[in-house]
């Protein structure tokens, strides 16, 4: 199994939203928390809680990129957006 540490994923522009993964002893994946605008800080990450107060972390935690499997045929239309996109951004086109 491949691991993905916090401090792999993180964003020196802005917040990101990962998948905190509970570990089991066994290595195994428990269950999984979508946590949203964690921020990098100087001494990890961070998330904002309801309360306003906020959730920490040390930057080693176990994350889910929210990778997943797509069939072979949506490639073609990802890539060609993809490519808008890019196309739209160098025009200084608003996204």
């Amino acid at each position: 199994m491949s691991v993905i540490k916090w401090e792999t994923t993180l964003s020196d522009h802005g917040h990101v939203n990962r998948g905190v993964c509970g570990v089991g002893v066994d290595g195994l994946l428990k269950n999984i928390v979508e946590t949203r605008q964690i921020e990098k800080t100087p001494d990890g990450a961070k998330s904002p809680l309801p309360d306003g107060n906020y959730q920490k972390f040390t930057g080693n935690e176990v994350v889910s990129m929210n990778l997943w499997g797509f069939k072979p045929s949506c490639y073609s239309f990802l890539g060609d957006e993809f490519r808008n996109f890019i196309n739209k951004k160098r025009d200084g086109s608003e996204i």
